[in-house]
């Protein structure tokens, strides 16, 4: 069986400037779902989807290939712009066909690949997903259905948080101290 890990990576925020680059602990955020994904030995290949250049070379300097977003699928307020969507156009294009995606979130620094491993045991159900981490599943089903997610995994919110605010990433800070016993 064949799968892929796809990180939608824009290269703006309104919230966070350039979010998906910021350090995080001394690397790019993004960095860590990136090694995540590929620790985890689950994918064929990782992909950062991203407009943008930056993104794109921290992206490789990672391990992770580009693939490139179109515009319209950048913008808030777009019909078709959520991360299913991006997901979507990307598996549709792609040369290669795959069995299963993965949709992990570029701001997600506590991810582990265990909690990638647990996902991708939970085969019974159409998706797998933890909101404001990742999204994992049959690839068919990204494609076919992209909105319609049937199973929850219950991971703990001292574990993961979705990085939105200021607030949110000095709370993410605290907690990946915390969990990794670094120094702050």
């Amino acid at each position: 069986m064949s799968s892929v890990a796809i990180i939608p990576a824009k290269g703006s925020s309104k919230r966070i400037p350039r979010k998906n680059i910021k350090l995080f602990h001394g690397k790019p955020i993004i960095a860590y779902s990136i090694m995540a994904a590929k620790m985890s030995g689950l994918f064929d290949k990782v992909f950062v989807s991203t407009n943008d250049r930056e993104v794109s070379m921290v992206a490789s300097d990672y391990g992770a290939r580009t693939l490139w977003r179109p515009d319209g699928l950048c913008e808030i307020g777009e019909p078709d712009c959520g991360t299913q969507f991006v997901i979507r156009h990307h598996l549709m294009n792609m040369e290669t066909k795959y069995d299963y995606a993965c949709c992990i979130y570029p701001c997600a620094p506590m991810l582990s690949d265990l909690d990638l491993h647990f996902a991708s045991k939970q085969d019974q159900f159409r998706y797998v997903y933890s909101e404001g981490v990742f999204y994992y599943g049959r690839a068919k089903q990204f494609i076919n259905k992209p909105d319609d997610f049937s199973y929850s995994l219950k991971i703990t919110k001292d574990k993961f948080i979705d990085i939105n605010t200021e607030s949110d990433w000095i709370r993410a800070e605290k907690i990946y101290t915390k969990l990794h016993k670094v120094a702050a």
